[in-house]
């Protein structure tokens, strides 16, 4: 299983004093492989992942990625967190790269621990353009309450980016205007899966799902339409407890703006909980209508369809999406800008009577890697996402995924109060979150070391409709950094 907004906080870097600006292009690289296990008794064959990281000079990188399972009967397995490499120039465009993975996750009923995962590679790259380069390495990958310790080969390609935030200075301000990513808009998203003659894992007939997630948009150059997405979302009711998936699409719309229909096309990964999506590899295909409130707000109803490639799950789907778009006309003169933050670190929940499901045999408090991104709207109102995966406290496979808001009060000095109210997804390790909705709140309380590093505490619960109501601790690190635009 995994979470809703999962991997639109995972498959944004976790970064150290980043700034963003539409002409410096920021030391980002987007990557995507394969691992190929040499054992395969286990009912995980390979991995595919997705990585962003940012390069802090001196041949050391820094940033997050996710694996889910690939080929075998493991359709749903999520394990994400941290990675740190370091890369030695060859020379003739090659690259020798050494690193290390820790995170943790689970699901398909795959892990029976911790979940923790631990990966350590070695990497040849060859340079084939300025941005792109293919890779091939090998490496060893441990997943502890699971039988999988093994060498694996791995492949992939990588790319690097410039990210930039919609709505900026056209040339000639921004002499790269048509050569980076540009984040477009941030789409929380509600939706159903209406199965098709589908079946559960363990038999039956599979029933509505319930989801929620996210949405990251991409523009391509200073063509309005057509757009990249990111999508992230887990089940938060119906027959899909501990389900998620994430996919990457393409669309294309009928005009550039106003009231306008569009059509898309995504592939991606997806499992967890009873659904049947065998090795994990999902399709879908959909259409819709935007309809415009603002230059900053609209809203999308539209339908798709949704396949697993070698699973039995088959599924129609209505959804309703909000739209917060970074697009609109830029100042005159000088750049616009816009705060983020991102925060990451470990959250304890305490488990209580009634916490896990009747007769699970798992106990323990988990612990869980988390990772936040917060984009402000004002000097102190937030929206914010968050995901996380158990690491720790016999509680792999669950995880965590919440959309919410959030409010930064100064409180004096380098002080400050934030307390966030969210909405979310949670499931897995016989944890009973009652189909997978939660609601709940926490406040934290920052110490600014500078600018551009917080230490952070906090507190915090959250309920859900069966059983596990806990509280919850946290610890980390806040990273706040500015786009220019």
């Amino acid at each position: 299983m995994n979470n809703p907004v999962a991997k639109l906080a995972t498959s944004v870097c976790f970064v150290c004093n980043l700034t963003l600006a539409s002409a410096t292009a920021a030391p980002l690289e987007f990557r995507y492989g394969f691992d190929v296990f040499s054992d395969k008794t286990t009912q995980l064959h390979s991995f595919q992942s997705m990585s962003l990281m940012y390069d802090m000079g001196s041949g050391f990188s820094i940033g997050q990625t996710v694996f889910s399972a690939s080929t075998g009967n493991a359709g749903g397995l999520f394990i994400g967190g941290f990675e740190v490499a370091k890369r030695m120039r060859l020379g003739r465009g090659l690259a020798l790269e050494f690193g290390a993975f820790v995170g943790g996750g689970g699901g398909a009923e795959v892990v029976t621990g911790d979940g923790l995962m631990t990966r350590t590679h070695a990497t040849l790259i060859k340079q084939i353009t300025p941005d792109w380069a293919a890779t091939l390495g090998l490496s060893y990958i441990k997943i502890t309450g699971t039988t999988v310790s093994t060498p694996a080969l791995g492949f992939g390609i990588s790319r690097k980016l410039q990210m930039r935030v919609a709505g900026g200075h056209h040339p000639p301000y921004d002499p790269t205007y048509d050569q980076g990513v540009e984040i477009s808009a941030i789409k929380p998203v509600m939706k159903a899966y209406i199965p098709q003659n589908s079946n559960k894992r363990s038999g039956g007939a599979l029933d509505n799902v319930y989801l929620m997630g996210a949405e990251l948009t991409f523009s391509l150059g200073q063509n309005t339409q057509r757009e990249m997405f990111l999508s992230a979302f887990g089940a938060a009711g119906g027959d899909g407890e501990g389900y998620a998936e994430y996919q990457l699409g393409y669309r294309w719309f009928s005009r550039p703006d106003g009231l306008r229909s569009y059509a898309q096309i995504a592939a991606g990964f997806a499992g967890g909980g009873d659904i049947d999506t065998g090795g994990g590899l999902i399709t879908s295909a959909g259409a819709g209508v935007i309809i415009p409130f603002t230059p900053h707000f609209s809203a999308e109803i539209g339908a798709l369809a949704i396949t697993a490639i070698d699973g039995d799950f088959t599924a129609i789907s209505p959804f309703v999406t909000g739209v917060i778009s970074f697009g609109g006309k830029p100042e005159a003169s000088g750049p616009n800008s816009r705060r983020w933050q991102i925060s990451t670190g470990l959250t304890q929940q305490y488990a209580h009577s009634g916490y896990r499901l009747a007769g699970t045999a798992r106990t323990g408090d988990p612990v869980l890697v988390e990772t936040s991104i917060d984009l402000f709207f004002t000097d102190h109102l937030y929206f914010t996402g968050n995901a996380q995966t158990a690491v720790l406290g016999d509680a792999g496979a669950y995880a965590v995924g919440q959309l919410g808001m959030g409010y930064e009060i100064p409180v004096g000095g380098r002080w400050t109060l934030s307390p966030e109210i969210f909405v979310g997804a949670a499931g897995g390790a016989g944890i009973d979150t009652g189909g997978g909705l939660i609601v709940g709140g926490k406040i934290e309380i920052d110490y600014a070391l500078s600018d551009n590093l917080k230490l952070s505490l906090g507190l915090g619960k959250f309920v859900s409709r069966g059983g596990a109501k806990p509280l919850t601790a946290h610890f980390g690190v806040k990273i706040p950094f500015t786009s220019f635009h």
